[in-house]
């Protein structure tokens, strides 16, 4: 499985940085309500669309991730399979 240590191990380190910047933007999302509960409502709901649409990306690169390095370890034909999870943004 050598070769797979530099495409799907990039994978989950990015996944792994994007959990970490995941934490960061919920620190921010949380000290804006809290500071700035007197801003405008277009102000407070572009933070909450936001940070839905940051959710979102992190529900389906832990699934894309999962669905790889877990639920096919060692099943080389479906590495190279897209799952769904990794095609959603593409598709829009």
């Amino acid at each position: 499985m050598g070769e797979l240590d530099s495409t799907y191990g990039a994978v989950l380190t990015g996944v792994y940085i994007s959990v970490i910047l995941y934490g960061v933007t919920n620190v921010q999302v949380f000290f804006y309500f809290r500071e700035y509960h007197d801003d405008v409502i277009w102000s407070k709901l572009s933070v909450i669309w936001l940070w839905i649409l940051d959710t979102l990306h992190m529900i389906l690169s832990f699934h894309a991730v999962y669905w790889y390095l877990i639920t096919n370890f060692g099943n080389s034909t479906e590495l190279s399979i897209v799952v769904w999870s990794f095609k959603v943004w593409r598709n829009q």
